[in-house]
């Protein structure tokens, strides 16, 4: 006798067996929310005008988990839930809203030295974010590169634009395994403004001599 294999979804996350001889082309693509996937990854393949892939693949790609109950014959699937993530996250960036502008200037440093992009868009103006989340969305929020990286920012020249702006000029070291290969150049503007409850400085502008030179730059205009 065939086993029967029970379904169960905390969300709903699409079909994952597409019927359909449209499909049943060579060099198929996946998109997940816009993002290409690797179809060897997903052991994506076409069947007899059958589109599959591999569930614990594409449960996984979505920081999902999926169980197999051998007592019960069944898998569940647990995808993350998006609401207290949001909750999370907003919490987090709560706690980061910079109280001085130069707070704001190293906060967004680090988040490039660690290549973290939720790491600078938390400190990014409302204006700032609605022009850069696509890009740190397609991303994975991950910025920068292997090599080089920003090295340890010194001699940062501050001048007040007005009382609630501020522009601060530096040169940063670009670094690799073998030492110093570089200097860049870097304008960033913070300005005091309300987010929700609280006043706090956020990052209005950002201009870099090269903003391609440690990689992916995301929010930097050339200066």
């Amino acid at each position: 006798m065939k086993k029967i294999w029970k379904l169960t979804l905390s969300s709903v996350i699409g079909s994952v067996i597409i019927a359909g001889t449209v499909w049943a082309q060579p060099n198929l693509q996946l998109f997940i929310n816009g993002q290409g996937q690797a179809p060897e990854s997903l052991k994506l393949k076409v069947e007899n005008g059958v589109t599959m892939v591999s569930l614990r693949s594409i449960i996984e790609n979505l920081k999902g988990d999926i169980l197999f109950d051998e007592n019960k014959n069944s898998i569940n699937v647990v995808l993350p839930d998006s609401t207290n993530l949001l909750n999370q996250v907003q919490r987090l960036e709560r706690d980061l809203q910079p109280i001085t502008a130069e707070g704001a200037l190293q906060t967004w440093i680090r988040g490039i030295q660690d290549r973290n992009g939720a790491l600078q868009y938390a400190v990014f103006s409302p204006d700032l974010r609605a022009k850069t989340k696509k890009k740190f969305d397609e991303n994975f929020w991950v910025t920068g590169g292997s090599s080089p990286h920003i090295g340890k920012v010194e001699n940062i020249v501050t001048k007040n634009i007005n009382d609630t702006t501020v522009q601060f000029t530096f040169d940063y070291p670009l670094v690799e395994k073998s030492g110093i290969i570089g200097v860049g150049k870097a304008v960033i503007t913070v300005q005091k403004m309300k987010k929700e409850y609280k006043d706090g400085w956020f990052i209005t502008n950002i201009k870099m001599k090269d903003p391609e030179d440690t990689g992916i730059m995301i929010g930097a205009e050339k200066l």
